[in-house]
């Protein structure tokens, strides 16, 4: 007699993908935050590289790097704060191949800005295409003449303004401006150039003052100004809105909840969602005398 072979009736196979399909519904949320937690815990380390970054520029030359609004020639040559970290970052050959009397957007530094830098970029974060220069704007809103690639970046550093349509209550609650430590020495609209700013002048404390914050977006590592590499105050932490532009003037971040920001004293600190208005304002601000909770 010939064995029969047994096999899986369609009752049993449709049971086995049922309980196969659940387990995995079940798995997937986790296996998500599991991975998110990991892309988090990468951004977290790029903040503490930029911290380490400061720190050592700042003993090397006593200050604080500055950041330059892209501009015309006078106006300066348009290079963020990262461009001056990057010999202190292990980029030292990116940094020689940068020329500093020209332009950023100049044909001659086109393959120096257009390197995308891991350290720059938040894991979590999709926006990782380059951006064209004849798609950036300046301070006026003017296109640049160059053509230039720029390497993305998702960090800004803290210059301490304040956009009038959105930070109109900050700016009533602290009406001075370039209150943040990564100043823009020349500014078109400034009649007097400002100069960069020192540990020492960071009177509200170097654990109560934020260095630098995630942006949703950006023109790029190698930008200076409000679209690049500093960020402007909004009224909000997280900046979750569509305008493409002020994506990348404010913070905000793809983490849940909230953002990863970096303090001056170096630390690295997650940064809710919903912390209220005043200890956000007060946060920004090197000086401004403000009372913040540890917590």
């Amino acid at each position: 007699m010939r064995r029969r072979k047994h096999g899986l009736a369609l009752i049993e196979l449709v049971s086995a993908s049922a309980i196969l399909m659940l387990f995995v519904a079940f798995q997937l949320p986790a296996f998500m935050r599991s991975r998110e937690a990991a892309r988090r815990s990468q951004c977290v380390n790029n903040m503490k590289q930029i911290g380490l970054a400061l720190h050592n520029y700042h003993s090397s030359n006593d200050s604080l790097p500055m950041s330059a609004v892209a501009g015309g020639i006078g106006h300066g040559t348009g290079q963020g704060c990262f461009t001056q970290l990057l010999p202190y970052m292990e980029q030292t050959a990116v940094y020689n191949a940068y020329n500093f009397d020209l332009e950023n957007w100049h044909a001659a530094n086109s393959t120096a800005v257009g390197v995308k830098l891991n350290v720059f970029l938040c894991p979590s974060n999709p926006l990782v295409e380059i951006t064209p220069a004849s798609k950036i704007t300046t301070h006026h809103d003017k296109p640049y003449p160059g053509k230039t690639d720029f390497g993305p970046g998702h960090y800004g550093a803290n210059w301490g303004g304040v956009r009038a349509a959105s930070g109109a209550e900050a700016a009533k609650a602290y009406p001075g401006s370039h209150l943040g430590v990564i100043l823009t020495v020349v500014d078109p609209d400034a009649k007097t150039p400002t100069t960069n700013v020192k540990f020492k002048e960071i009177t509200d404390g170097l654990s109560y003052t934020l260095a630098c914050v995630e942006k949703p977006d950006s023109f790029g590592w190698g930008v200076g100004g409000w679209g690049g590499t500093e960020f402007d105050v909004n009224t909000t932490v997280n900046y979750d809105g569509k305008d493409a532009k002020l994506r990348r003037v404010f913070t905000g971040s793809h983490h849940p909840g909230g953002l990863n920001s970096l303090n001056c004293d170096g630390s690295v600190k997650f940064l809710r969602s919903d912390l209220d208005r005043k200890t956000w304002y007060a946060l920004t601000t090197r000086a401004g005398g403000e009372t913040i909770k540890t917590d």
